[in-house]
């Protein structure tokens, strides 16, 4: 006589939840339980979900574990470490292809995108800019420094030299926080005006500067740092760059 499978009806169970309410309604456990499945099929992923969060301490730990590490894990197999460790590779290829898809930046929306698309899974931190034309069309866009897991070293300079080698009307940086935290520091606060200003006195106007943290991000533009910089130095700042102050404020 054939055996029932020992967790078929919730397994079952859980599908129909899938199918009727989407994955947005799941708990972080349930989604790797489900995801799991497939790879073990006889066995209580429930638990085993549970095993690798406590395992590795979150969700996104998990997915970025090495395979060698997530098999060592009391029920996993190989072919289930494998399995998880080809989520990576698939979230890198898909937000690559956002990022070439992406062509200009006409507003926080885009630009918060464009960050976390390039930033939003890494490790240490990184620093990246978008060097933009006059009517805000990306002609660069690349990461000048990496560093630790805390922090990363870079100058105004190598932004500057950046942006005159592209010819950039405009400049949008973002850095990562690999913590997870997103408040800015205090260097992160005095780099961000020192580089604002230094690029307004070139005629090149900084956007926004946006920590990213996950899907998460800080906008200095949208938390009025950037304006406050520069209305405290309004009286000095290029003409050219104060009408462009007003009309990216319109954008954003």
């Amino acid at each position: 006589m054939k055996k029932d499978h020992p967790h078929g009806g919730h397994r079952q169970r859980m599908r129909e939840r899938l199918k009727n309410l989407g994955a947005s309604d799941f708990y972080e456990h349930e989604l790797l339980e489900m995801f799991l499945y497939p790879v073990i099929p006889m066995k209580d992923t429930n638990e085993l979900a549970h095993r690798l969060l406590d395992t590795f301490g979150s969700l996104k730990n998990v997915i970025y574990a090495d395979w060698k590490e997530l098999h060592k894990v009391k029920g996993m197999t190989e072919i289930a470490a494998l399995s998880i460790s080809l989520l990576p590779e698939i979230i890198n290829r898909i937000n690559y292809q956002y990022e070439l898809a992406a062509k200009r930046i006409d507003n926080y929306s885009q630009a918060k995108k464009i960050a976390c698309a390039a930033l939003g899974n890494k490790s240490k931190e990184q620093v990246m800019i978008v060097c933009l034309d006059s009517r805000g069309k990306i002609v660069r866009k690349r990461v000048i420094s990496q560093g630790g897991l805390k922090e990363v070293y870079v100058n105004t300079r190598s932004i500057a030299e950046e942006a005159f080698r592209f010819s950039a009307d405009k400049i949008l940086m973002a850095h990562n926080h690999p913590s997870g935290q997103l408040t800015p520091s205090q260097n992160d606060l005095k780099f961000t005006q020192d580089l604002a200003l230094a690029l307004a006195y070139l005629d090149i106007l900084l956007i926004d500067h946006i920590i990213v943290a996950g899907n998460d991000a800080y906008s200095f533009k949208k938390a009025g740092i950037i304006n406050s910089i520069f209305e405290d130095h309004k009286q000095k700042l290029p003409q050219k760059i104060v009408a462009d102050i007003t009309k990216e404020n319109d954008l954003w």
